[in-house]
């Protein structure tokens, strides 16, 4: 399925990248044809009216635009939603397709390209559809500790590992996230009773931490083997760092608070 996807998807993006190929007398022609049939049911329709053939063709012109890129956006929607991606990714290929149909212009006979066309009449429309499609199929799920898991590693029945597994892993991979992955991390330290120091740490943790610096500074370390006091191999750390809108409070029994959220 993910490969059929992404083969209609190819498939669209290159239609559309031949349309803007052709000159802008073969491409007028195209148009005007269509704009005589649709002019020719409305004064069917509308006896007696005002329309004007060359202001409809415009009209006509314009919606193609939207509605080939209305078409690609559910297209390569499905496509990266298949692959795993993220709102962002398709949003990404969206405004390249975009850039480039308006670029190919440059080499068709007496047409060229138009960021107000990229802007408004392509990527506009894909956005909106793609969007739209996130709303629908992709309704947040919060991702919940169950109890009876928690039960059973308190009481030794499965592993921190298997815990972790299904805690944080048995996720929808249909579900799209707007952005796949986390690219900063948030801290925020509370000692009891020590107003000057949580002033001063507030203060250094204001700005979260990019997390590839993080990742530098773990791969620098050694933890690659399970332990009691660290029930995670380091690639697993690295990998539960990753994923947007992870949450880990500490709790010491001295009153010392750690908050750690990535976003």
């Amino acid at each position: 399925m993910k490969y059929t996807t992404l083969s209609i998807s190819i498939l669209l993006t290159l239609f559309v990248f031949s349309m803007s190929c052709a000159s802008a007398s073969d491409s007028s022609i195209l148009s005007y044809g269509i704009t005589n049939n649709i002019y020719n049911i409305l004064n069917v329709l509308f006896k007696n009216n005002n329309i004007d053939i060359d202001v409809l063709h415009h009209i006509v012109r314009k919606f193609a635009h939207g509605f080939e890129y209305t078409m690609l956006a559910i297209s390569w929607f499905f496509t990266v939603r298949e692959w795993n991606g993220s709102l962002a990714k398709v949003l990404v290929i969206g405004i390249l397709i975009a850039g480039m149909d308006e670029t190919i212009q440059l080499f068709a006979i007496n047409r060229g390209p138009s960021i107000v066309d990229v802007l408004l009449f392509d990527f506009l429309p894909f956005a909106l559809t793609s969007y739209l499609l996130w709303l629908i199929f992709n309704k947040r799920k919060e991702v919940k500790m169950e109890a009876s898991i928690l039960t059973e590693l308190k009481n030794n029945e499965i592993s921190s590992k298997e815990a972790y597994k299904k805690l944080y892993k048995n996720k929808n991979k249909k579900q799209m996230q707007v952005f796949s992955r986390a690219h900063f991390i948030k801290f925020k330290i509370i000692i009891p009773e020590k107003k000057g120091v949580n002033r001063l740490l507030s203060f250094v943790f204001l700005i979260p931490f990019p997390i590839i610096f993080l990742k530098i500074i773990l791969s620098l370390v050694k933890i690659d083997k399970y332990s009691d006091d660290i029930p995670l191999s380091k690639r697993e750390i690295m990998d539960l760092i990753s994923h947007k809108g992870i949450k880990i409070h500490v709790n010491s029994h001295s009153g010392e608070k750690i908050l750690i959220k990535t976003i």
